[in-house]
């Protein structure tokens, strides 16, 4: 996620990297001190259904490292409304759109007796090692 490619140009590699519409917001540091941020997505979010975006406020440009903040700000909206234009409109395959606004329950995954294997697998901790050290 950090390396460069033709669409970001030949400089500096970047030690944060933010993208989104992967309707899973996160935000990441690794080892290496680099920031990877996900902004989910404005509308059908698959976690909490409740718009967010992503507020990314720090020093642009400095040769030195400076402070930054991430601020992750949901937006609650009417679903209801849309659902209902929705159905007005006719809209095709409307139980899995009710279910993803309504749940963050991506449709193809609304029946499935498991949950929805979309979000990221929380990360499992070591056991502490005994003995003296």
């Amino acid at each position: 996620m950090f390396a460069n490619t033709p669409a970001t140009g030949n400089g500096p590699q970047p030690s944060v990297v933010a993208y989104g519409d992967t309707h899973d917001p996160f935000y990441e540091v690794d080892r290496e001190r680099r920031t990877l941020v996900n902004t989910g997505s404005v509308g059908n979010a698959m976690d909490d259904p409740t718009p967010v975006y992503v507020v990314l406020e720090g020093v642009l440009g400095s040769d030195l490292d400076a402070p930054f903040s991430i601020q992750f700000v949901r937006v609650p909206y009417d679903v209801e409304a849309e659902l209902a234009v929705a159905a007005r409109m006719g809209m095709p395959e409307l139980e899995g759109y009710v279910s993803e606004l309504r749940h963050g329950i991506y449709r193809g995954e609304m029946h499935d007796p498991d949950g929805p294997k979309y979000h990221r697998q929380p990360k499992l901790r070591q056991p502490a090692k005994s003995g003296a050290n």
